[in-house]
């Protein structure tokens, strides 16, 4: 099942969404057989997952799994947190990445969009021979090897965008890798 939120609902509403998707999880059982989706970040993620375990699903019950948007200090500190598993970017490349930028740019930090945009013409240019736009086409962009970019190695798969990403999960000790981003 689902429970659906509005993530510009004040905390009252974030808090009920969460208290009645902990309590239709009553009767899973003990064994993390049930996971949970949050797509969030901030205080909005750490209020939703603080109350799912207040009211029994807690990530010794469920599993919980995140995006991108976990990777931040407050989240990955937060003792609620501790147990879930999120994807993340490539942090070598997307690192020198932003060095090079912030040095270029007055030490602001990119965002994942630059990296996105610096990908797609990095793709153009490395595809486009002599100039010729006939050189880029469907064929050559959803080849199934893929490319390499800032967040990792990603693909083009019937028009929908893949990304090789690792699994992290949130600790004690901060995040620890339990999979590897593939490689091809």
């Amino acid at each position: 099942g689902s429970e659906k939120y509005n993530p510009k609902g004040d905390a009252n509403s974030l808090d009920l969404s969460a208290r009645k998707a902990a309590l239709s999880l009553r009767g899973v059982g003990n064994v993390k057989t049930t996971a949970i989706l949050i797509p969030e970040r901030g205080a909005v993620l750490r209020q939703l997952v603080k109350t799912l375990s207040l009211n029994g699903a807690s990530t010794s019950r469920v599993q919980l799994l995140g995006t991108g948007l976990w990777k931040d200090n407050l989240t990955i500190t937060d003792s609620h947190m501790f147990g879930g598993w999120f994807v993340s970017a490539e942090s070598q490349a997307r690192d020198e990445f932003a060095k090079e930028l912030q040095a270029k740019y007055s030490g602001r930090t990119p965002t994942r969009l630059a990296g996105m945009g610096y990908d797609a013409m990095s793709l153009i240019a490395k595809t486009a021979k002599n100039g010729e736009k006939s050189a880029i086409s469907t064929r050559l962009l959803e080849r199934n090897k893929g490319f390499v970019g800032i967040d990792g190695n990603f693909r083009f798969n019937d028009g929908i965008i893949e990304r090789a990403m690792p699994i992290m999960e949130i600790t004690g000790d901060g995040t620890k890798m339990i999979d590897a981003a593939p490689k091809n």
